[in-house]
């Protein structure tokens, strides 16, 4: 018989998860092609890794942690420094909104480069003081996460820098505007 805390999980899943997974897979599913090898890197509550398998994708769900809400994904789990994958193992992999959880997105950068040809990077990004402090208190709201959050979100301008700074080829970009006043990019790059 299933716990109440399955059940909460179960209800989270469907209810919120789901639609947010739904959000973002609008952005990044034509960026993959069916014989892709996916990491989802930072894969939190898996609703994503979960969609993508159900359509066929090879996915590779992997985190810090198991914050899976769903028995049906299992992530790998890591260290936050260096993936338990050989180099070049995976075609694309997976930042979505996970970037400004680390405290230095760079080498999170570098090691998914490592075994991912490409990635598909998603971030918050704000446009001036009261956006980013209104970006890193909604983020702190909804992740449940208020202390020893690094909070290292950045501008357009800043993400577009990272990556010349990494050498890394910009394919694509598309912005999309969230709950009205907030922006989230979607970065697809390359070595």
């Amino acid at each position: 018989m299933p716990t109440l805390e399955t059940k909460a999980k179960e209800l989270i899943f469907n209810t919120l998860s789901q639609p947010w997974a739904k959000s973002k897979h609008r952005r990044v599913v034509y960026h993959l092609n069916a014989n892709d090898r996916i990491l989802d890197i930072g894969a939190g509550k898996g609703a994503l890794s979960w969609m993508l398998l159900a359509q066929g994708f090879d996915v590779t769900p992997v985190d810090v942690k198991n914050l899976s809400y769903t028995d049906k994904i299992e992530p790998v789990l890591y260290d936050g420094q260096r993936l338990p994958f050989p180099d070049n193992s995976k075609d694309v992999g997976l930042l979505l909104t996970v970037l400004h959880h680390t405290p230095d997105p760079d080498a999170l950068i570098k090691e998914a480069l490592r075994v991912c040809d490409r990635l598909i990077i998603m971030e918050d990004v704000y446009s001036g003081p009261v956006q980013k402090y209104a970006t890193w208190f909604t983020d702190s709201l909804f992740n449940l996460e208020f202390k020893g959050h690094p909070h290292t979100n950045k501008n357009n301008f800043g993400w577009l820098k990272t990556f010349a700074d990494l050498d890394l080829r910009v394919l694509h970009i598309e912005k999309e505007p969230v709950l009205r006043f907030f922006e989230q990019v979607t970065y697809y790059v390359s070595k």
